[in-house]
């Protein structure tokens, strides 16, 4: 009988332990479905707050900035094809002026930037930047630009001054930097020079405009200078009439201004005979080696050559 209450009991409790796990179980599950219930509540007010706050505002600046930004648009591009056209006008211009060719280039990229920072400036007016801003930032750019290429710069600065001074010229032949040339280009940053063995020689501007250089061709006269070596005993007035001769017969020497011929120097046992003549500019390295040539044979006849002896 005591058996059969305790079993009873324990049934008792079972059922009700049982009750107890599927009440706790409803409470969670309604815990979670009103947690759910909360997060996709949060989500809509999210949302619904970025329609109101964020979507709506943004319709409502597009419409107020809609207008100016097609009307900067239709500028910019109007003004981009206006500045295409004023420069080709200018590049027709500048080829009918007497402005040197090389200046062409630097006249018309520079008109082309300006207007162009102009027309940067009027669209981003026109859309409502803070100007003062933009042109402190487009400073600051500028400066940072300027020193970053600052070695460029002092080039294309002396480009300019070669330009407009004209020291030298395409086509004549300079000395500059340790290399004699023909000037083959003159670019705003550097020159090009052409050697007589077909050398390509590429000169910053810099160096030109800061350097000794020495124009072989700007006159149209240059003086061939000659030295040759006497024995110490040459009779002077056979050595003069020799070389007069020689004058004499090369039509490419002048009689005006008259030849030099004198005696510059001695040695130990020569003396030093100058020959200092003048010519067209165009004709000075031929007279150069003509006159070595043919004075060398006329002195080796006489036996008045001498040793180079210091």
């Amino acid at each position: 009988m005591d058996l059969l209450i305790k079993s009873s009991h324990l049934i008792r409790y079972a059922e009700s332990g049982t009750v107890d796990i599927q009440k706790n179980i409803r409470y969670k599950y309604n815990v979670r479905k009103i947690n759910i219930f909360m997060r996709e509540r949060a989500i809509m007010n999210v949302i619904e707050e970025f329609r109101t706050e964020i979507f709506d505002k943004f319709i409502d600046k597009l419409t107020t900035f809609l207008p100016d930004f097609i009307l900067a648009i239709v500028i910019f591009i109007v003004s981009m094809w206006l500045i295409n056209v004023i420069c080709n006008s200018m590049k027709k211009i500048l080829g009918k002026s007497k402005i040197e060719k090389t200046l062409h280039a630097f006249t018309i990229s520079a008109l082309k930037v300006s207007l162009r920072i102009i027309v940067i400036i009027i669209v981003a007016d026109i859309l409502g930047l803070p100007m003062g801003t933009f042109i402190a930032a487009l400073g600051a750019a500028g400066v940072a630009i300027a020193l970053a290429v600052k070695d460029n710069l002092a080039d294309f600065t002396s480009g300019i001054l070669l330009i407009v001074t004209k020291p030298f010229k395409i086509g004549d032949i300079i000395e500059a930097e340790g290399s004699t040339g023909t000037v083959a280009e003159i670019q705003l940053t550097y020159s090009v020079l052409k050697t007589a063995d077909n050398k390509k020689v590429i000169i910053p501007n810099s160096k030109l405009a800061n350097s000794k250089v020495i124009n072989l061709s700007s006159e149209d006269r240059r003086r061939v200078e000659l030295s040759f070596y006497m024995r110490l005993n040459t009779d002077m007035d056979k050595v003069k009439k020799i070389i007069c001769n020689v004058l004499e017969k090369n039509i490419m020497s002048h009689n005006e201004p008259l030849p030099i011929i004198g005696i510059s120097g001695q040695t130990i046992n020569s003396l030093v005979i100058d020959v200092k003549v003048w010519c067209n500019t165009a004709d000075y390295w031929t007279l150069y080696y003509d006159l070595n040539e043919s004075l060398k044979k006329e002195f080796d006849k006489q036996d008045l050559l001498g040793a180079n002896v210091q």
